[in-house]
């Protein structure tokens, strides 16, 4: 991890003390680390989060989020795409490359995707590697919470500037608030942008952190503590050291099987 100020690990000491303890359920990323790691959707620390695929750990991303994230890969494949087609222009000027071959290359490596097409499949199939799940705003966002923090200027909305250019990080940040109350949990929310930070710190359900290398590796400690802690109930239901264990938890499961949260294999 990198090197924290003082109230920065007393702040990643809570959250690891949450997510041992089970309050922390589900790990959410907003638009900001997606800029940050350069919209790769299969490299880099995004590629680390497949490790949610059929995870009891949930990961979601607010309908929000993900939609900005596909407007921004679509806007920069666009920037490169005519980058690309002006520089094959220009050396077809000096290599004698006619019309049809240039169209022929293009065609080739674009495979005649628009760049719209292109960002709504890439961000598509990084959802369904990852296991991820969207919360859709229709019916998880508390439109009174949202006009609230707007007329009385609470976080994430600023004092100063435009507000109604901060709809998108409230509705990013109240949806999985909403989805979390619901589901009867917490979320680990990677962001590094100061209004939503503000908004986690009174909130009960979001807790920020600004690395998701930091985030992943807090929740790997919390995976390895909890193995850890299977392994030694399986030594001593082993060793008979509690012979009514196994009943115990049978009888415990039988009475809570509705409301257990199944992942399956």
């Amino acid at each position: 991890m990198t090197k924290l100020a003082p109230e920065q690990l007393e702040q990643r000491k809570q959250i690891k003390l949450k997510l041992l303890d089970g309050s922390i359920g589900a790990i959410s990323v907003d638009t900001c680390i997606f800029s940050r790691s350069g919209y790769r959707l299969d490299q880099g620390i995004l590629r680390r989060l497949e490790q949610f695929k059929k995870n009891a750990f949930h990961l979601i991303f607010s309908e929000v989020t993900i939609k900005e994230v596909m407007r921004h890969i679509g806007a920069h494949s666009e920037e490169e795409k005519t980058k690309f087609l002006t520089g094959l222009r220009g050396i077809a000027k000096f290599w004698n490359i006619d019309n049809a071959k240039q169209s022929a290359i293009a065609n080739d490596l674009l495979q005649e995707t628009e760049p719209k097409e292109l960002a709504k499949k890439l961000v598509k199939d990084f959802l369904i590697r990852c296991g991820a799940q969207v919360i859709e705003a229709q019916k998880e966002l508390d439109v009174s919470e949202l006009l609230k923090c707007y007329f009385e200027t609470l976080p994430p909305f600023e004092k100063s500037g435009d507000k109604k250019a901060e709809f998108p990080d409230a509705i990013a940040l109240l949806s999985p608030e909403s989805w979390a109350k619901k589901s009867g949990t917490s979320v680990l929310f990677v962001t590094n942008d100061k209004g939503c930070k503000r908004y986690c710190e009174q909130s009960q359900r979001l807790f920020a952190i600004d690395d998701l290398g930091d985030a992943l590796t807090l929740i790997q400690e919390r995976d390895a503590h909890r193995a850890k802690m299977c392994s030694a109930i399986d030594q001593q239901i082993a060793s008979g050291n509690h012979p009514n264990l196994l009943s115990l938890i049978e009888s415990t499961v039988s009475e809570n099987i509705w409301s257990i949260d199944w992942v399956p294999d």
